[in-house]
Parts: C-alpha cells; structure tokens; sequence
C-alpha cells in the first residue's frame, strides 16, 4: 500500500510539471477524475477532497486504456460508436481526434474484482449508469483533469 501512496505522489508531481502547475498541490484544484486500474475504480476529486468512489472497467492486455493524464474534451449524453455499432451513454471524452477517441461512459461492470478480472473494455473506462450520469453532470470540458493509473497486462 505504502508503494501506491509514492506511485501517486510521483504521478501527481510529474503531472503538475506536465500541466505546468506551480505546485502538487496546485494539480489537485478543481475536479480530478483518477481511474486506478488496478482496483478497477474511479475516484473523483474536487479541491483535492474524494467525492466520489465507484467501480469501473477498463481495457486490458489486448485493448489497453492509456495510462496518462488528460482533460475531458467533449462530452455528449448519448454518443453512438460507429466502430462498435453500441450506445455510449455519458460519454467523457478525454482523447478525441482523427485517429481514436477515448472515454469514460456508462456500460457493463463486472459485480466484483474477481469477475472483472475476466472482462474488459475496448479502451474506454465503464462505469455503472448512475455512476457514469453523476460523473457526467459533475465534470466540465476542458478544465476536469482525467488521470488513468496502472495497467491490466497482470490481470
């Protein structure tokens, strides 16, 4: 546990230093999306305080959700993937152009770790419906920072 804490004291850093923040401490102002992949959850932040906690599932191995550190670019309440002919309902996008697009949107999750291990998205990150609509209501383009910790290539 102790090497998670310094894992994200790391990425919090190197992120503020990519944002060109003064501080950490500055990073954390406003609304944070975290999406640990290891633990298959989200966590939103404001003013560095958790909000919110809830299941989610991303990629893995095959269909990897990048790791990295983001901002929600465009959000739409019912987007229609064309690729894989499916509704993504609350959809956040956080990597939107030619060549892919990427978010955090309502779909399938799994009930437990276990049976989550088994699953895994295209790339984009699943929540739960009321999960997905309360992030969608809650973040804001362009200014919500959205960070995508660890990888499932140990699932």
């Amino acid at each position: 546990m102790k090497i998670f804490y310094v894992l994200l004291c790391f990425i919090v850093l190197l992120a503020a230093s990519t944002l060109r923040c003064e501080t950490s401490r500055e990073f954390w102002k406003g609304k944070v999306i975290f999406v640990n992949q290891y633990d298959q959850e989200i966590i939103a932040y404001q003013d560095g305080k958790e909000q919110k906690r809830f299941p989610a599932l991303t990629g893995d191995a095959l269909f990897k959700t990048q790791q990295g550190i983001y901002r929600v670019e465009r959000k739409d309440p019912m987007y229609w993937s064309k690729k894989y002919a499916t509704p993504m309902p609350y959809s956040l996008f956080f990597i939107w152009n030619d060549q892919a697009r990427m978010a955090i949107h309502a779909g399938i999750v799994p009930p437990n770790k276990a049976v989550a291990r088994q699953k895994a998205t295209h790339g984009c990150v699943h929540a739960r419906n009321n999960d997905a609509k309360w992030l969608f209501d809650w973040a804001e383009e362009f200014s919500t920072k959205v960070i995508i910790y660890g990888d499932r290539s140990k699932d």
